[in-house]
């Protein structure tokens, strides 16, 4: 193990208040910093002095661990002036010896060369795209899509006056991010699902949830859309691509049986997509 000493120094404290805890660890006590004020205020002062003492014993053990998890051979690196092992009282010193482990002797590249019989041909080049331009096109899909769900969940109701609401919200937050077209896009969307006469028919007696936030069998998770009806429920997500349709499809899966086993009663899945195509509407049963 080689353990290198800290480059930097530790930060100073800067918080404008200091909390002090008592025995069982809950804040007892909350007081506003002020230079100076351990000159006059003795409990002031013990509560500094704590956090000192608090503090020290937190390096010491953060040390204990850094010089104790070794199994064979230990190095340390430590800088002449500031070091976070001055606190040890470390000195320049060597004990033992390193072992040098057995290594295979080099490859003579003539013999290599020599033994090898290999024949290249050019079988042109296929244009692939670089991973910069994939993490770009990564980046702008992910993008989008959050401003679109976003756009969705600003929405008071699903008309057309709400929907001027939450395209101001959506240019608010990422307004410096998309381009105009973007914004233009997600609006057309959001309008194009406001205006499906389908979607209108599912919001017809329904108690409408949005971004339903759910935990089930250890996992949090948060819902696009939930519509409660009298005897039954209906889990809605929404995607702006349909590239990964299957991994949306067991994903809403597992929304529905954890807001059927919640809730006791019969419930359905359903993926909205929406595209620049237009609406469509995928029913899970």
């Amino acid at each position: 193990v080689i353990l290198l000493d800290k480059l930097t120094r530790k930060n100073a404290d800067k918080s404008a208040l200091l909390y002090h805890y008592n025995d069982k660890l809950y804040i007892d006590k909350i007081l506003y910093r002020t230079k100076g004020r351990e000159n006059f205020d003795e409990n002031y002062a013990n509560i500094i002095e704590e956090r000192k003492v608090s503090s020290a014993k937190d390096s010491m053990n953060v040390l204990y661990v850094a010089l104790t998890r070794a199994a064979e051979g230990l190095i340390v690196i430590r800088k002449p002036k500031d070091s976070i092992f001055d606190a040890l009282g470390m000195e320049v010193m060597r004990l033992g010896e390193l072992k040098t482990v057995g290594v295979n002797p080099c490859v003579d590249p003539q013999t290599v060369e020599a033994e090898s019989n290999i024949l290249l041909r050019n079988y042109g080049t296929q244009e692939t795209p670089t991973q910069e331009e994939e993490e770009k096109k990564d980046y702008e899909a992910i993008l989008f899509g959050t401003a679109l769900h976003y756009a969705l969940e600003m929405l008071g109701s699903f008309d057309s006056a709400s929907l001027l609401f939450a395209m101001m919200a959506v240019k608010n937050r990422y307004g410096q991010q998309l381009t105009q077209a973007h914004l233009n896009e997600i609006e057309n969307r959001v309008r194009m699902l406001i205006e499906d006469e389908k979607f209108q028919m599912l919001l017809v007696g329904a108690k409408v949830r949005k971004e339903q936030a759910l935990s089930f069998e250890g996992e949090l998770k948060q819902i696009d859309l939930l519509l409660e009806y009298k005897d039954s429920n209906l889990v809605i997500d929404y995607k702006s691509s349909k590239k990964y349709s299957l991994k949306h499809q067991k994903q809403v899966g597992y929304y529905r049986k954890a807001i059927a086993n919640i809730t006791g009663k019969r419930t359905e899945g359903m993926i909205i997509y929406l595209t620049n195509e237009g609406i469509s509407l995928l029913n899970l049963k």
